[in-house]
């Protein structure tokens, strides 16, 4: 996103601004007073810099705080993006050098220089990234090959420092066998977080060197299957997480929307959304999603119609059409489980005959499981089994 910052540090800008503290208006008046002051110019320049109109007087003071403090002890400034403190003078090369990296002429050099003065500046990174543009579209070969090998030299744990080698070889389609290097290094780097850019890297390469098989096995029908699935995954947990804060309901149901047409069959996506419609009083809308229709279609899998049932019992509602997927879940394989799930939804129902055969069948289903596990817990189907008796009126 462009211009963005993270929500503390934007807070602690505009309330530095609400309170006049550093504003282009205060600052200005300062360095009229005090046109030797560093610090005072440095600010002024770092205001003028976000102004992209302005960066010709943002340059003036760069240079200015250059000349004040050649040997850069004047003090330093905290940068954000890099989460370190960089000296006023060192920062000012730096935004003075990057200005040359791009346009229709771009010039490295400035920069190159820059990270040889400050070969532990905190800014070197993105030094070598400005320098990117250059390297890629206007140098000879073999003097891009030679930046792009100190590049992932000098950041050889970096996956995106290692890509702009892979771009570059991409390119110029060659050397293919030292871009496959690269690149699996970057999946090694990548295997707990892997970035579907770094894939299409990878499946590239591999088309080049004509191994479309292998660049299909990797990026083609079972990576983007997984990439839906996780996306799925993360828009179903959003959602679950804000249905559960009773926060943010119009957000989170878009996000379960979105992942029902992405993973419509998936067990937990289906589950949260009719839970979130159920919740928030559309039953209409969950049944669309887990109702009669899923019932129809899964009408010989066991599995699926008990955790239908469980589900709805769950819900208390819908209470017939799971009272139904319960029965049938039953004929097709009789487990404890699935018994004791069916006497419950009887139970809610006022069937206390049918809860109560369901109850008992469940119990002697667990006793028979606790003869072949010792720890197998029997008490629930005791007690869900006195609950219906105790339910049932009495003659």
């Amino acid at each position: 996103m462009v211009g963005y910052a993270p929500p503390d540090t934007f807070l602690a800008k505009l309330q530095k601004s609400l309170q006049g503290i550093d504003t282009v208006k205060v600052l200005t008046a300062r360095y009229a007073k005090e046109p030797q002051n560093v610090e005072v110019a440095f600010k002024l320049a770092l205001k003028y810099d976000d102004q992209y109109s302005m960066r010709d007087r943002a340059d003036e003071l760069f240079k200015k705080v250059i000349a004040l403090d050649p040997e850069g002890t004047a003090g330093a400034t905290k940068v954000e993006r890099v989460k370190d403190w960089v000296g006023y003078a060192e920062y000012a090369e730096f935004a003075l050098a990057q200005r040359t990296a791009y346009g229709q002429k771009p010039d490295p050099a400035p920069l190159r220089a820059f990270v040889k003065k400050y070969p532990k500046s905190p800014l070197k990174r993105e030094a070598y990234s400005y320098c990117n543009y250059y390297y890629q579209y206007f140098a000879p070969k073999e003097e891009a090959a030679k930046f792009f090998e100190e590049f992932a030299g000098q950041f050889p744990d970096d996956p995106s420092a290692l890509r702009a080698w892979i771009s570059k070889i991409i390119k110029d389609k060659e050397p293919l066998d030292k871009g496959i290097e690269l690149a699996e290094r970057v999946r090694e780097l990548t295997r707990y977080n892997p970035v579907p850019y770094y894939a299409q890297d990878y499946a590239h390469l591999q088309l080049l060197k004509g191994n479309k098989d292998l660049a299909d096995a990797f990026y083609g029908k079972e990576f983007i299957k997984s990439q839906a699935g996780s996306l799925a995954g993360t828009l179903t947990s959003y959602a679950r997480f804000w249905l559960d804060q009773k926060a943010n309901l119009d957000s989170a149901q878009e996000a379960i929307e979105l992942a029902l047409k992405i993973a419509p069959d998936t067990a937990y996506t289906i589950d949260t959304a009719a839970t979130f419609y159920a919740k928030t009083g559309n039953l209409n809308r969950a049944l669309e999603i887990f109702g009669p229709a899923y019932v129809k279609k899964n009408a010989t899998d066991a599995a699926a119609l008990y955790r239908y049932a469980w589900f709805w019992n769950t819900q208390e509602e819908n209470l017939k059409g799971a009272l139904e997927a319960g029965k049938k879940s039953v004929e097709l394989e009789p487990t404890y489980y699935r018994f004791d799930i069916l006497g419950q939804i009887q139970l809610k129902l006022k069937d206390f005959d049918g809860a109560v055969k369901s109850a008992e069948k469940a119990l002697a289903l667990a006793k028979e499981q606790a003869a072949r596990s010792p720890d197998f817990p029997v008490k629930r189907y005791e007690d869900n089994l006195r609950k219906a008796q105790e339910a049932k009126p009495q003659k």
